[in-house]
């Protein structure tokens, strides 16, 4: 579960953070500037920090190509539309 720990509208910025058990945390955040007309710039970071050896490794583990893949697939799944919530019957 994420926490959303930061949130400024006016500088188009928000953070979140969220625990991962037994093993670390990660801090992100994303700030968008205006680019052009009709886009926009986007800044995104993560801080990672481990809580345990686990998340050390975890952290280890985090190359270029395996965080490249995390990103296309947020990438992705922020483009696709979010899907209905249904309810009972």
């Amino acid at each position: 579960m994420w926490i959303v720990t930061k949130h400024d509208p006016g500088k188009r910025e928000i953070e979140f953070a969220r625990l991962t058990h037994e093993s670390r945390t990660c801090v992100l955040r994303i700030a968008v500037r205006a680019k052009a007309a009709r886009s926009s710039f986007v800044d995104i970071s993560y801080t990672y920090t481990a809580t345990t050896p686990a998340g050390n490794d975890f952290i280890e583990s985090l190359t270029e190509v395996a965080f490249a893949e995390a990103v296309v697939f947020w990438e992705k799944s922020m483009k696709e539309p979010a899907p209905q919530n249904r309810t009972g019957g």
